[in-house]
């Protein structure tokens, strides 16, 4: 019987300013069950998460609100 062993890699947190000039914080990863997990566990709704694939980003990344990004800043210091 072989065994299967996975390690999930770490969403990491960004900033960044939109064509609009606004800031916006993301949490990316490289895959959408990986943004899920750290979510629930922060207590926010997974809500929808968006994949990408160009020379900017390869993965999936979902934009935070002011307070979410609070709440996994708080569980996720």
């Amino acid at each position: 019987m072989a065994v299967i062993a996975w390690t999930p890699e770490v969403p990491t947190i960004k900033q960044a300013c939109g064509r609009d000039n606004k800031l916006r914080t993301y949490i990316v990863a490289g895959s959408e069950f990986e943004i899920e997990v750290m979510l629930q566990a922060a207590g926010v709704f997974t809500g929808v998460i968006h994949q990408q694939n160009n020379e900017a980003l390869t993965g999936y990344y979902r934009i935070l609100r002011p307070q979410e990004y609070k709440q996994v800043r708080e569980r996720f210091p």
